[in-house]
């Protein structure tokens, strides 16, 4: 059951629930700035950085900022910002947070917060609801090719653990400058699909040409990934994702086997009943081939819910994107995927 890799959570829920929400007033400036990167708050580069304690209140195609002290920090017009590749697809960086490891998201009335070492770094309050009520942050399909290979399982009843090995494969042997290639394992609720947690393996994010991890979580719109760490091709990976009782919620964990470093990000947000899994190579404006990585096999995973094994019963979905053809998937079992690049 990879026992070494499972995760044991300390207890510190009570003083997180105590802190309170002071959201700002409504700022009076009309100088708007371009965003064209995601928010940042643990100096990830490249990143749009704000001040530790922000707010961010999204208000129609607003974005408005706040440092600490309530004052406006800048504010942004979505219908102008930038455009940026996530594990969701194409998405506008005002609704993209880079946050420290080991940070930890709740909800908290009307605001999403996230927490570290137990005190309160961002606040976010999106008053446009779900992302597709939002004209601004509708993305054309010519953005990004989406999840182009996939197994899945919409019928899990109740999981509080998972997780699963892959190795870091070649890189794509002739890629287009933009394109951008992720494999994750996820598990997303269901009914709502509005939730989703991934361990995933990037190449190519912001044009690095390199293959690095983060741990991703998204609600309702709003999309938030931890501290990068740098991998290599034929490091073994592990994506963990455990339901933990002290804290009422999900560590979600990118390892590097090799090297031993993580990345990860905790969640009270989602429960342990009615979820989807996944295995899934993604590409943003992939065109041919060579464009994408090497094949990648999915092993030793493992699906539980209060120690009992689960059997998941996979059914796999190719979505080529033009010019693209010969992809494949092989399904060994419940433990193991292979999703096939020729």
């Amino acid at each position: 059951m990879n026992g070494n890799i499972k995760i044991f959570a300390t207890l510190f829920m009570a003083a997180i629930l105590a802190i309170s929400i002071n959201l700002p007033v409504e700022a009076q400036s009309t100088n708007y700035q371009q965003v064209n990167v995601p928010f940042s708050l643990d100096g990830e580069s490249p990143g749009e950085n704000i001040p530790l304690g922000s707010t961010i209140i999204h208000n129609g195609d607003i974005t408005q900022v706040y440092g600490p002290d309530n004052s406006l920090f800048l504010q942004a017009q979505d219908s102008n910002t930038g455009i940026i590749s996530t594990p969701f697809g194409a998405k506008k960086a005002t609704y993209v947070y880079n946050i420290p490891s080991g940070s930890h998201i709740a909800e908290n009335g009307d605001a999403t917060q996230v927490y570290s070492n137990g005190v309160v770094i961002l606040t976010v309050e999106d008053n446009n609801g779900i992302e597709s009520a939002n004209p601004a942050n509708q993305i054309t399909q010519s953005n990004s090719n989406g999840w182009i290979e996939q197994t899945k399982d919409w019928s899990v009843s109740n999981l509080d653990f998972s997780t699963g090995l892959w190795t870091v494969p070649s890189s794509p042997p002739n890629p287009s400058p933009s394109v951008v290639d992720y494999l994750f394992n996820a598990i997303q609720n269901n009914p709502g699909q509005n939730i989703i947690l991934q361990p995933v393996l990037e190449w190519n994010q912001f044009g690095t040409h390199i293959w690095t991890g983060q741990s991703w979580y998204a609600s309702n719109g709003n999309y938030y990934a931890s501290s990068k760490i740098n991998v290599a091709v034929g490091d073994g990976i592990s994506g963990v994702m455990q339901y933990v009782g002290g804290l009422n919620g999900w560590y979600i964990i990118f390892q590097d086997n090799r090297t031993g470093q993580q990345t990860s990000i905790t969640t009270s947000v989602l429960g342990t009943s009615n979820l989807a899994v996944f295995c899934t190579l993604e590409s943003g404006l992939a065109s041919k081939l060579s464009d994408l990585p090497g094949s990648t096999l999915f092993t030793n995973m493992t699906f539980q819910y209060q120690n009992n094994n689960i059997n998941i019963p996979w059914v796999a979905q190719i979505n080529s994107p033009p010019g693209i053809s010969g992809l494949y998937i092989v399904i060994y079992s419940s433990a193991s995927v292979l999703l096939g690049v020729p």
